[in-house]
């Protein structure tokens, strides 16, 4: 366009000494003094690396993958960043501090360090993984895509919950879900074991793929479907009126410690372990598909139909 041709011809006679861009992508690594980016317009790195040693300022959109090296000192003040690469980023973000952040891309972002958003913070596709780092969002939040954390993080935003998905994938146990208490979509994929510490309230679905997820005698609310293929512990105090669980496959674990207490999931299960206490079935039918492990009390009021797939007969 008219105005690209003028800015190629601003930065070759300046000898790349200050730059205004009102579009560019660029095709080498690319380094300036002074470095100005219009209102409403973009320069792409396009994978190339960018350093500017004097002043960089961003009225406009820098946007870069997510494996360039960037050597600037960042306008945190004005416009946007936006990654849209498309693959993972196992070395970081290359800058920590943003005004406004936006992730485009179906890529994978694994952070090195603590992330500040001075403004607004947009996952449109791709996956944000906090990766044990902290996060500061001062504005607005948007998931659209995935925000992926492991559990200890310190997270200073006001929750997205009614878009996107929360993955929480650590190998240790926590002691809540920091993220906070209301989801859109919520996953475990890691091994360790969260305790939910307040009433929460999930719209769409819960997934539990591996881990432990211990309800705490809290009461939980899901929209949407229960996907359990790993471990759902349990009180039996639990208000659970708004849940139906998945019944069909993982297991379900009962720690409580009272002698009166009930299955307030209900007498049908793929795995049930009783850990400790006294449970009373009453006249219900009880039906395990496969595996029953009782380290507690089991009530019988007799009579009833009891189907096990494998019994525990060492214990309980």
């Amino acid at each position: 366009s008219e105005n690209e041709n003028e800015n190629e011809k601003e930065s070759d006679s300046e000898s790349d000494t200050d730059v205004l861009f009102d579009y560019s992508e660029i095709g080498i690594d690319f380094s300036t003094n002074n470095l100005w980016i219009n209102s409403g317009k973009t320069f792409d790195l396009n994978g190339y690396d960018l350093t500017v040693t004097g002043t960089f300022t961003n009225e406009g959109t820098l946007k870069a993958q997510g494996d360039e090296t960037i050597t600037i000192i960042i306008d945190t003040t004005q416009g946007t960043v936006s990654y849209d690469g498309g693959e993972e980023y196992l070395t970081g973000l290359p800058l920590n501090n943003y005004y406004d952040l936006q992730f485009t891309g179906l890529g994978t972002w694994n952070l090195d360090e603590a992330l500040n958003v001075e403004n607004d913070l947009t996952i449109s596709a791709g996956i944000l993984d906090l990766n044990g780092n902290n996060i500061e969002v001062a504005n607005t939040f948007t998931n659209d895509a995935t925000l992926r954390l492991q559990g200890s993080e310190i997270i200073t935003l006001t929750q997205d919950t009614d878009s996107g998905t929360v993955i929480y994938d650590g190998t240790s146990s926590y002691s809540n879900l920091n993220y906070g208490a209301n989801y859109n979509y919520l996953e475990f994929t890691g091994t360790g074991t969260w305790d939910i510490a307040e009433t929460t309230t999930i719209g769409g679905n819960l997934t539990i793929s591996s881990g432990i997820l211990d309800f705490n005698g809290q009461i939980i609310t899901v929209g949407g479907d229960v996907s359990n293929e790993a471990i759902i512990r349990l009180y039996s105090t639990e208000d659970l009126s708004n849940i139906t669980l998945d019944t069909d496959s993982g297991t379900i674990v009962y720690d409580g410690t009272s002698s009166d207490l009930i299955f307030n999931a209900g007498y049908s299960y793929n795995n049930l372990t009783l850990e400790s206490g006294t449970y009373d079935i009453g006249s219900n039918d009880l039906n395990i598909v496969s595996v029953f492990e009782n380290q507690g009390t089991l009530k019988l009021e007799g009579g009833q139909d009891i189907t096990i797939g494998t019994m525990d007969i060492d214990s309980g």
